[in-house]
């Protein structure tokens, strides 16, 4: 799920084809690159943010369009019945998604930040015409409510043969399950909702953006239209005026499937957190940091002029300073999700929300009218054409582009916290390395964030592989290299991007902490090794908290009435739960100045924690 990680979701292709391609593009830019201090230059603020899609809030758009133009006024006006059509029962959302329009998304006209609208609305409606019947609608009280007038206007019915269906849950009835017809979205949200997700290169599913593309301020104006800037502002003028940072007091969501306090707060958590790390620049500087790294070697190998040395200094200063920024950003997100007990009721999110959010995986769903399996991230645009005439009998054994005409079918996995790019981006900073199924977690979030963040991520991470390489090439790290490899053979072997990138920083202190080794400490190398440790310490205790809120809601998840529902988009049973998570590092042993290089990998009696610690200076 998006807040906690509590659902896997991505295709295991995905993420593989991106890392291989990543591979094929470092190999050539290594073989460019020969020198010290080489490393493609940064543009400038507005550069970076245009290439991956960023704003003043980082990941978060400016601010959110909160309807749409009236040309497709119906989607609105059938989204703010939904969630009392989820009450009703599928029957009623059926016969009112009938009676759409068949509506495209227009390719001219639009900007972003109505796309985005249309992504989470479409994404909404198709999340509940598969999955609202598998809620427990009638355990719903007002007090849950974001209206509870709401609730007492239209009440959900008395739950339909209860006895019998926990009967057929205890008896493993899913078997029947499995031969069912799979379930068909029609084609007047089905199309469109394809067309949304191809434009921003995401699986047909709803995923972490739904924390990104959802929000609104208390106080604004709920019927604007927005406009079509670039960013997803609410136009230009909006876009042009200092945004309005995501707390969890200040906002709201636009739009709801239940029209539950607990499914909105589970949703702004996460947005504040990205709000959080928005600020001073810091994923601009995230960035430009691995250029600061081939610097501060650089000076430390001997390999600069005596006037660049002062600049060399000051890239070390600005890379501490980022670190230590990283470190504050972290621990405000572990005081945020503190809220999280309190303001997501666990029955209502068990037995209400929940459910909404399975993916289509192992079974899939059909998506009516879509001639076309999508082609690839970013690709496969399909418009508002004609609807198809479906075909009868696409079970559960066909695969993708099954029923010539009938609709494609997608087994994409639900939304987890694992497609958001923030922790992703600190781990790869740090030095943080996950074995699998951590490793192969991360590679297949990838294809789970919009095409725009995940060139983020990949650039950044060639641009901590061609650092570490520079730094391993020029700045003297024979003999550090020679430490680190005899401490595990297989990070000397290993020349995966993955690798390299994740020993960047690690590797900086190693070179700076041998060039220092006769001389004393100097002050810069004291700074970063403790701004260093800062961060690993902050981690430690984020996810260490993180770990257990998530632990309780998926524990009482696999074990609740709903578990039948959502089991395909939970761990496999021999599986740590803990393995859907970004791991905490152990904390550093009682010793001055180290720095912890640390590994994860899971058996089947749970986690083990794998850590090498190098001295760094003298004790």
């Amino acid at each position: 799920m998006t807040s906690f990680g509590l659902a896997q979701s991505a295709t295991a292709g995905a993420g593989a084809a991106l890392v291989l391609a990543l591979r094929a593009r470092s190999g050539a830019r290594r073989r460019a690159c020969a020198s010290v201090g080489h490393l493609d230059p940064t543009p400038d603020d507005d550069g970076v943010r245009a290439e991956f899609g960023l704003s003043a809030l980082g990941f978060l758009p400016a601010s959110c369009v909160v309807r749409l133009p009236p040309s497709h006024d119906a989607w609105e006006e059938l989204m703010a019945r939904l969630p009392a059509l989820n009450r009703r029962g599928h029957a009623a959302l059926a016969a009112a998604v009938a009676e759409l329009p068949l509506l495209g998304v227009p390719q001219q006209g639009w900007g972003e930040g109505q796309r985005q609208r249309a992504y989470i609305l479409l994404g909404q409606l198709v999340h509940s015409y598969v999955n609202a019947a598998e809620a427990f609608w009638w355990t719903l009280k007002p007090a849950d409510m974001l209206d509870p007038a709401s609730l007492r206007a239209t009440p959900p019915p008395p739950p339909p043969q209860l006895k019998q269906q926990q009967k057929q849950d205890a008896s493993g009835g899913a078997g029947a399950e499995e031969d069912a017809p799979l379930p068909r979205v029609p084609a007047q949200i089905a199309v469109p909702f394809d067309a949304v997700c191809a434009h921003f290169g995401l699986p047909r599913i709803l995923t972490a953006t739904m924390d990104m593309w959802n929000w609104t301020p208390l106080d604004g104006d709920s019927s604007g239209r927005g406009g079509g800037g670039g960013g997803g502002g609410g136009g230009a003028a909006a876009a042009a005026a200092a945004p309005i940072a995501p707390t969890l007091s200040n906002v709201t969501c636009i739009s709801t499937t239940t029209g539950t306090t607990a499914e909105v707060n589970f949703h702004l958590t996460p947005c504040a957190m990205h709000a959080v790390a928005s600020r001073g620049r810091l994923l601009l500087r995230l960035y430009e940091s691995p250029r600061w790294a081939v610097r501060a070697a650089a000076a430390a190998a001997g390999a600069v002029a005596a006037d660049d040395a002062a600049a060399a200094a000051a890239a070390l200063g600005m890379l501490t300073r980022l670190l230590l920024d990283v470190a504050s950003a972290v621990r405000e997100f572990r005081a945020i999700f503190t809220h999280v007990t309190s303001l997501v009721d666990p029955s209502v999110f068990y037995d209400i929300y929940r459910p909404l959010l399975g993916g289509w995986y192992p079974r899939g769903i059909v998506l009516e009218g879509v001639t076309a399996a999508p082609a690839g991230a970013g690709t496969g645009v399909v418009g508002g054409g004609g609807v198809a005439a479906p075909a009868e009998g696409a079970g559960a054994g066909a695969g993708a582009g099954a029923g010539a005409g009938a609709g494609v079918v997608h087994d994409c996995k639900g939304p987890s916290a694992g497609q958001a790019t923030m922790v992703l981006l600190f781990d790869m900073l740090l030095g943080v390395r996950h074995e699998t199924p951590g490793a192969a977690f991360q590679a297949d979030m990838l294809g789970y964030m919009p095409a725009r963040h995940r060139a983020f991520v990949l650039k950044f991470t060639e641009r901590l592989c061609e650092a570490t390489r520079q730094m391993a090439a020029g700045g003297g790290a024979g003999g550090a290299g020679s430490r680190s490899s005899s401490s595990s053979s297989s990070s000397s072997s290993s020349s995966s991007n993955t690798e390299r990138a994740a020993t960047m920083l690690p590797l900086l202190i190693e070179l700076l902490a041998a060039r220092s080794a006769g001389g004393g400490r100097s002050a810069g190398l004291v700074g970063l090794v403790s701004a260093h440790k800062e961060c690993l310490d902050a981690m430690a205790s984020f996810r260490k908290f993180h770990l257990g809120i998530a632990t309780k809601y998926l524990v009482r998840a696999q074990k609740g009435r709903c578990a039948p529902a959502i089991d395909p988009t939970l761990p496999p049973r021999g599986l740590p739960i803990a393995a859907l998570l970004c791991y905490p590092p152990p904390p550093l042993p009682p010793r001055a100045h180290t720095y912890a290089h640390t590994h994860v990998t899971a058996n089947r009696h749970g986690l083990k924690l794998i850590s090498r610690y190098a001295p760094v200076g003298a004790g």
